[in-house]
């Protein structure tokens, strides 16, 4: 077990014109550490909290010159600690007319029901199918009784997760088990798998639709992880001309896991861990949402 822990010795306050400024050293102490460290000798500085906002270590290795006074004249701009510790990756394809759908699929229309220069406001109505761009196929998408989108809370929808590289492969071609070794020591721990083939470069291309996919041997070990989900860069996990779609069938894992489809950007992603956030529409009884999905990376060594 480890714990974050802070040490009132080392607060300083610093005082300018009317405010106080704390400067609160944060350190992470390691229970586990090697036999024979003592008190501080298990400690590891891990950044400092500035009037309320917590600048990591990181920041301090990136910017060495960086005085307290300088911290403490330009705290206003580390007000958003997110800015700081985290880089937020756009996973998702934009909504837009003519966009790509997939065969049979209805496109989107986007219509401007009023505007400024008539009603001196905007309103605008989407009209589209739920398996439009990003989006996040349920269980009874395919699965007789199975669970809809709504049967699912947003934890569902949030967790861990690695990438799988899968690129460099021939169209229609099968993503061997094999992708799935670089990450065997932590797949137990892992709550999203997603596979990178790249395919998204061919978006709205004849191309897109020849994407590989997973075999049947990935499908079920994937499975037997009992993940929240698969997600794919690609439009589906089964050839876009198949009937049956067996791979849906498999990685939906009978109403235990979810997939996310069209997923894009992946190339920006490290191999993981790092959290992922694919949250749906709360609709009732619905068997696929479009969403906003997002990898959060963070930025503290």
């Amino acid at each position: 077990m480890s714990e974050i822990i802070g040490l009132p010795e080392g607060a300083l306050q610093q005082r300018s014109g009317d405010r106080i400024y704390v400067f609160f050293p944060i350190y992470f102490y390691d229970k586990n550490a090697k036999k024979g460290l003592r008190g501080k000798q298990k400690r590891r500085y891990i950044g400092t909290v500035v009037d309320g906002v917590f600048v990591p270590n990181k920041f301090y290795k990136d910017n060495p010159n960086y005085s307290r006074t300088q911290m403490r004249n330009d705290v206003k701009t580390l007000r958003n600690p997110w800015e700081q510790v985290y880089s937020i990756v756009d996973l998702s394809h934009s909504l837009e007319e003519g966009m790509p759908v997939f065969p049979g699929d209805p496109a989107p229309s986007l219509k401007r029901l009023r505007d400024f220069s008539r009603d001196g406001y905007r309103l605008t109505q989407l009209t589209a199918g739920m398996h439009l761009g990003t989006h996040v196929d349920a269980p009874s998408h395919l699965i007789d009784k199975g669970a809809p989108i709504s049967a699912y809370g947003c934890e569902q929808f949030v967790g861990s997760a690695v990438v799988a590289d899968c690129t460099g492969l021939a169209p229609g071609s099968e993503i061997p088990a094999s992708v799935l070794e670089a990450h065997s020591g932590i797949l137990d721990k892992i709550d999203f798998v997603i596979l990178r083939t790249g395919w998204d470069a061919h978006w709205n291309t004849e191309t897109y639709l020849r994407h590989p996919v997973p075999s049947a041997e990935l499908c079920h070990a994937l499975s037997a992880l009992h993940l929240k989900g698969v997600g794919l860069d690609t439009c589906s996990p089964d050839h876009a001309d198949s009937a049956q779609l067996p791979r849906h069938r498999t990685l939906l894992n009978q109403g235990e896991s979810v997939i996310i489809e069209n997923l894009c950007n992946l190339q920006a992603l490290p191999a993981g861990p790092f959290t992922f956030i694919c949250l749906p529409l709360k609709l009732i009884d619905a068997e696929a949402s479009v969403t906003r999905a997002v990898a959060i990376i963070s930025d503290v060594d």
